[in-house]
């Protein structure tokens, strides 16, 4: 579900007093802030000079190899030949359009790799339906693959599915650099035109530079962000070798009875990630800030006796919530699950184990979720090497803030999120660190 247009504005403390925010514009601006970080981290090629001069290449080479096939004699059925020959032209504008965007700064760099596949996608389309009138379905086929394909990747850029579009992204330049290859080894082996052979094999080492470029800067920028935590991550390490070296029933007896228990407390549970009620952000920061007070009050007793409680009296800022809505949902508001949050601090493994366990147990909440840290399989190379027990809860019953005090559509409860923290682990945060991780997660794009 994509983020939907508010109409409904969110009144915030400014300088001046309560002033309305513009929520459209604070979803504009943090989805190209967060494109701009994905670009860095190297998805979508990178956005520097690197990344300029290669959309500029391969934009000026399409538009020379479009021109080209138009000013020749037609080699295959005229009307896939224009067709093929527009289709160069059209994408090669829009490969030197994005060039211009990223030099220039401008917000056309958001849409500008979509557009570029949709372009190509309707003229290889129109080039198959030519060649399958002329008689020609193998050459057609090949045509309506290319579409298809093009048209999977535009859609997963347009969704913010960065991972999966760079996994097509890969595997297209791949298969496009080994094709074209054969093709001018093919042609130039059967005595094939000059300027065909040539091309293909020009357009093969440029699939090839960009495919090998945009792997490569996404392998150093990976190992730098590592790099920054890597200290942290020791230190967390040795803290976690000394908890499993302790005697039982502590160390690794305590943390498999904690394994039980987040399995058992996870029965039933479904497996697909909560989601709120709502997709506008005006509605669901209203929500927030009715339900964290209640939800505090809550944690609180359940961590009574058990554990230390704490408190935090504010939802998520709404920089970072925008942030994330782009970074790691594709603009869903609807999953972003922790604007209200709590923590609790335990002493022991078995302390935390008894408070999940009464958390499993009341009735005041609703457990959606649980994602173990403490897991003897985690790899706490994903967290910065830090480790805790993190859950999706709901207030039920008399704890949820009354329906009609928001709107309509989020009549339901509102999700929140618990990290039940080790004191050992805890005392070893510092501010220091959090900067750290913090530039650790700028860096991947989350």
């Amino acid at each position: 579900m994509a983020a939907a247009a508010t109409a409904n504005p969110i009144h915030v403390q400014g300088r001046e007093g309560t002033e309305d925010l513009d929520l459209d514009a604070v979803l504009r601006v943090g989805r190209h802030r967060a494109a701009s970080a994905a670009a860095r981290a190297g998805f979508g090629f990178g956005e520097g000079r690197g990344a300029v001069a290669a959309w500029a290449l391969f934009g000026s080479a399409a538009l020379c190899w479009g021109a080209f096939v138009l000013a020749t004699d037609p080699s295959q059925p005229a009307p896939a030949h224009y067709a093929l020959g527009a289709t160069f032209l059209l994408g090669g504008f829009a490969a030197v359009m994005r060039a211009v965007a990223l030099w220039r700064r401008t917000a056309y760099k958001l849409y500008s790799i979509p557009v570029l596949c949709f372009t190509i996608a309707a003229g290889v389309l129109a080039s198959a339906g030519a060649c399958m009138a002329q008689g020609a379905p193998l050459r057609a086929a090949y045509n309506g693959a290319a579409a298809v394909v093009l048209v999977a990747l535009g859609t997963l850029l347009l969704r913010g599915d960065k991972e999966g579009a760079q996994r097509l992204i890969y595997a297209v330049l791949g298969v496009c650099s080994l094709v074209l290859l054969g093709a001018g080894v093919a042609q130039l082996a059967t005595g094939g035109t000059t300027g065909t052979w040539v091309g293909n094999l020009i357009f093969s080492a440029v699939c090839a530079v960009l495919l090998h470029g945009a792997r490569r800067w996404h392998a150093l920028v990976l190992n730098r962000a590592g790099a920054i935590v890597a200290a942290d991550c020791k230190v967390y390490d040795a803290e976690w070798r000394k908890l499993l070296r302790r005697e039982p029933p502590g160390g690794r007896v305590a943390l498999q009875a904690l394994r039980a228990c987040v399995a058992h407390a996870s029965e039933g549970l479904p497996r697909s990630t909560p989601g709120q009620p709502t997709s506008d952000l005006g509605t669901l920061y209203r929500s927030a800030k009715l339900t964290n007070a209640p939800f505090q009050d809550a944690v609180a007793d359940l961590c009574t006796g058990l554990g230390e409680h704490c408190r935090c009296d504010t939802p998520k800022k709404m920089g970072r919530a925008v942030e994330k809505v782009w970074r790691c949902y594709g603009g869903d508001v609807s999953r972003l699950v922790d604007l209200v949050r709590s923590s609790a601090v335990f002493d022991s493994v078995e302390d935390m184990r008894a408070c999940l366990q009464r958390i499993a147990g009341s009735d005041a909440v609703q457990l959606l979720r649980i994602k173990n840290r403490f897991d003897l399989g985690y790899d706490s190379k994903l967290s910065g090497g830090y480790r805790d027990v993190s859950m999706n809860l709901a207030l039920a019953g008399a704890g949820a803030p009354p329906p009609g005090e928001v709107a309509e559509e989020d009549a339901g409860a509102h999700v929140c999120e618990l990290q039940l923290q080790l004191r050992d682990f805890y005392k070893l945060k510092k501010a220091d660190g959090h900067k750290r991780y913090v530039e650790f997660r700028n860096l991947r794009a989350e």
